[in-house]
């Protein structure tokens, strides 16, 4: 399966980091060899390699493999490389070799026989400059290409073995090792570095504090944000990055990745930015946080996901546009065929009405549950006609529709819904009006049905560049936690997307015996 370059970055960093903070070596590398495994799904050997009567013999030290097979690990051992044509002189200038079985000679064909081997690749462990061994990845399945940046990152892992190794055996410290290990450093520094710079997406360091002040941030910041890296890491005369993230996410944007972090180290969050250029972008980041002398640091990586989130909009409007197109014809064929059966027959039993005097009083009795029945006929299928397309949003729009879904349940429920708004009579967008409307309609709904509120108050209010509806009950509330977006969800899900198809957004929050409010904003 293949991985992101975020997954592969975070495998190879942990492996390094394995290196770094485990003072026991052979754990340690251990720990390595399995993360640098797993991470590309793939076997991952550790051997050492040393010269015996002028031959090169490689054996396994350490390893990990998908599937375990200690006979395969054995044919692995004094192993003498030296016979493989020029592998062994290759490795010791620094070489990072690939060997595939449909390329392999005679005795190298016939040890992946013995293996069950497709491909290999051996990546040298160098320590002054001479072959102390190599860092090896095997597929049996397939003849696996390795890409360029895949085999700069493991030969970033074998320099940092190499350093940890080179550490280990020389305790007394010469300065010429000290300086090789800066060197070995800086030089590992810049292949991260060059890695982290490929990654579409930016990988930071902040402090957790509220103004997410920046400790580190790759130079695609600026793809995304259009400011420089420097705009967010100098604190004093720069800006912080929480001040880009869009107004109205700052706060949902902050309580999200609090409210993950209570249970576990690792979070996922999506907000919107405005961007240097005054763009609306959004932006899907991944985290985890980490406690360093005691003060807490988040880390991890921003990509941008504008166009999934426009597209995906897109559907869902062209979508609920087709359903409502479908309600409206259903709507007028029941007005206009249906409602009008309906009165044609009422008008025929009213001129059977003038006969009476000739029926049974059986046949008035047939006849006075016949019109009943009908009359009953045409008032629901008016209403029904009117819950499918109501004609108050299309005469009279979104605070005349709201009115008259408030005054048909006034006296029939015991919540009590007023509705506030600052249109003065301006007309929206129809199809704002209209995913307004439903949302409304399904919130009340859900009000009256579960809330067991006595007063819910519905607030539309239209600003210079958003129009937000604010629905908020003083019932019984829930957990919020506990509320997934699916199909179990259905009414909270049709009204996230209704929301997300015309451009806005809907947040939810509730506390169990505190109420519920339901907050849509839409770009206006």
């Amino acid at each position: 399966m293949t991985k992101s370059s975020e997954e592969v970055l975070e495998g190879v960093l942990s492996a390094i980091n394995e290196l770094t903070v485990n003072q026991n070596l052979n754990q340690a590398l251990d720990h390595a060899v399995r993360l640098v495994g797993q991470t590309f799904n793939s076997d991952c050997f550790l051997s050492k390699i040393s010269l015996e009567n002028n031959k090169w013999i490689s054996n396994i030290h350490h390893s990990w493999m998908r599937i375990q097979d200690d006979q395969r690990v054995a044919r692995n051992q004094n192993l003498v490389i030296s016979t493989f044509g020029d592998i062994s002189s290759r490795l010791r200038d620094g070489e990072i070799i690939t060997l595939k079985y449909s390329e392999a000679k005679k005795k190298l064909k016939k040890h992946f026989d013995e293996t069950g081997g497709k491909s290999v690749l051996l990546v040298p462990i160098l320590i002054e400059e001479e072959l102390w061994g190599m860092l090896s990845m095997s597929d049996i399945e397939d003849e696996r290409n390795w890409p360029k940046s895949v085999r700069a990152t493991l030969d970033s892992l074998a320099t940092v073995i190499s350093s940890k190794v080179r550490t280990k055996a020389y305790k007394s410290g010469l300065k010429k090792e000290i300086d090789r290990s800066k060197k070995a450093l800086l030089n590992q520094n810049e292949r991260y570095l060059s890695l982290i710079e490929n990654v579409p997406g930016i990988i930071f360091r902040c402090k957790n504090d509220s103004d997410w002040s920046m400790e580190f941030i790759s130079s695609y910041v600026k793809s995304i944000t259009g400011y420089e890296p420097i705009d967010f890491l100098d604190h004093k005369n720069g800006i912080h990055f929480n001040e880009i993230i869009h107004e109205s996410d700052q706060l949902m944007a902050k309580e999200d990745v609090e409210t993950q972090l209570v249970n576990g180290p690792h979070y996922r969050t999506t907000y919107r930015i405005i961007t240097k250029n005054k763009e609306v972008k959004w932006l899907w980041e991944q985290g985890v946080q980490i406690i360093d002398n005691g003060e807490e640091y988040l880390e991890g990586c921003i990509v941008d996901i504008s166009d999934r989130v426009n597209s995906h909009e897109r559907v869902l409007s062209a979508t609920l546009e087709a359903e409502e197109r479908e309600r409206s014809r259903i709507s007028r064929n029941i007005h206009d065929n249906l409602q009008q059966l309906l009165i044609t027959a009422h008008m025929n039993l009213t001129f059977l009405k003038k006969r009476q005097a000739d029926f049974t009083s059986k046949e008035i009795q047939k006849y006075e549950i016949a019109n009943d029945y009908l009359q009953k006929a045409i008032e629901e299928s008016r209403s029904l006609s009117h819950k499918l397309m109501p004609k108050a949003i299309e005469d009279y729009g979104f605070e005349e529709a709201v009115e008259g879904l408030i005054e048909n349940v006034d006296e029939v429920v015991d919540t009590k819904f007023q509705f506030y708004n600052n249109l003065k009579g301006e007309h929206l967008s129809a199809k704002v009006e209209l995913c307004l409307f439903r949302i409304t309609q399904e919130a009340m709904s859900n009000i009256i049905k579960f809330a067991q509120a006595k007063k819910c108050t519905i607030q539309l209010m239209k600003h210079e560049k958003t129009v937000i509806l604010t629905i908020e009950d003083d019932g019984i509330g829930f957990d919020k936690s506990k509320v997934v977006m699916n199909a179990e969800s259905f009414g909270l899900n049709s009204m996230k997307n209704r929301a997300s198809s015309v451009g806005g957004q809907f947040f939810l929050d509730s506390q169990v015996g505190n109420g519920t409010q339901l907050t849509v904003e839409i770009p206006y």
